[in-house]
């Protein structure tokens, strides 16, 4: 169990929170992450054997639950994930992603496009990227497609 929130605390947090750090602090801004202090991180992890884990994440459910509606904790939960992948293999993905280099994109300025037609070449022939790529690759793709929805309606 401490090995999993250590893993939550200084790898999961700390990796994809510190990654924004050196961009705001540039920008002008003082970050804190009080969740990655020592004496938070400490606590955490020395109040392990305290937990009833009667399910998983029960201290955040029954933390939770104090001051949120009973069935917004307690109900059926799934991650926003494609499990196989396969969203990414859908001709309908791969032309929004092409669709994100063109001249028309609100983002073509902004990308460099030989490698995300390479990739979309590679996703076309169902080849497997890495989640990285992957959650890249999404996000261009839903950031194309929701600013020229939400310019579209304005």
């Amino acid at each position: 169990m401490r090995v999993v929130a250590a893993d939550l605390a200084l790898i999961c947090a700390g990796t994809f929170a510190q990654k924004a750090q050196p961009i705001l602090e540039l920008a002008g801004h003082k970050v804190l992450y009080p969740f990655l202090e020592i004496e938070m991180v400490s606590t955490a992890l020395s109040s392990i054997p305290c937990w009833e884990m009667e399910e998983p994440k029960a201290p955040l459910k029954r933390s939770l639950g104090r001051h949120i509606p009973h069935d917004m904790v307690y109900r059926p939960k799934s991650g926003f994930v494609d499990p196989k992948g396969e969203v990414f293999f859908s001709a309908e993905f791969v032309g929004y992603l092409r669709s994100a280099v063109e001249s028309t994109s609100p983002l073509s300025h902004l990308l460099e496009k030989k490698p995300i037609i390479k990739s979309c070449e590679l996703l076309a022939r169902k080849k497997v990227l890495p989640c990285q790529t992957l959650n890249l690759l999404w996000a261009i793709a839903f950031t194309d497609r929701w600013y020229r929805t939400a310019f579209e309606n304005s």
